[in-house]
């Protein structure tokens, strides 16, 4: 039988990703941009849904929260950013999502990361 088979044991340690602070995503860009193998990519998915549910926070409690037009319309920028990384984790293009992610960082801080993909 072909395919690739591994267990929880061979996959990276999932970081916890709780909040869109610069330091969360600083790590994560750098997890991004050095991703290879299918374990690896696996447990990035598993961290982009993590940054998925906080950037859809985000935008559900600014429109709830009575937030302003400007941050409600950036917050929406930011998940667009994370929805594409997404979909380029999934295509197994870690550098390419990690942009994506210093796009979120500029976005949220209005400054590029000094972490730069490889």
């Amino acid at each position: 039988m072909g395919g690739i088979y591994f267990s929880w044991y061979d996959t990276d340690p999932i970081a916890v990703i709780e909040d869109l602070a610069a330091d969360t995503l600083l790590d994560f860009i750098g997890r991004l941009a050095s991703s290879q193998g299918e374990e690896e990519y696996f447990t990035r998915e598993i961290e982009m849904n993590l940054v998925w549910r906080e950037a859809d926070a985000q935008v559900n409690f600014a429109v709830r929260g009575n937030e302003s037009k400007e941050m409600t319309q950036r917050l929406k920028e930011v998940r667009n950013h994370v929805y594409n990384a997404h979909y380029l984790v999934g295509a197994r293009q870690g550098v390419e999502a990690a942009k994506e992610i210093q796009a979120v960082v500029r976005t949220l801080y209005g400054t590029t990361p000094e972490t730069s993909p490889r």
